[in-house]
């Protein structure tokens, strides 16, 4: 369900200025909260989003060909690219 809602605002959000910087807050949120979750296994975090799982993972990806289809701002760029980073670098192939 996130993934497709995730492809929904990847289309709305397209050569649309205003509804992508309304997506930027949401589309940070996720990410940041995937990343706490892997960088801090022992501290709870209030998320659906598991990076340390396949599904996490494939919400992780939508989030970032999101951010790099919408008029995203270069921050939330940024993190999309640190993102990939860390999948190229994972050793599990499935994740690469």
């Amino acid at each position: 369900m996130q993934v497709k809602i995730l492809r929904l605002l990847r289309i709305l959000g397209k050569g649309d200025v205003q509804a992508s910087e309304t997506m930027n807050d949401i589309l940070a949120q996720v990410s940041l909260q995937s990343r706490c979750r892997e960088e801090r296994a022992d501290v709870q975090v209030a998320t659906n989003t598991d990076a340390t799982k396949n599904v996490g993972n494939a919400i992780l990806y939508e989030t970032v060909l999101t951010v790099l289809e919408i008029e995203a701002d270069s921050g939330l760029r940024v993190m999309a690219i640190n993102i990939l980073g860390k999948f190229l670098t994972n050793r599990d192939n499935n994740i690469r």
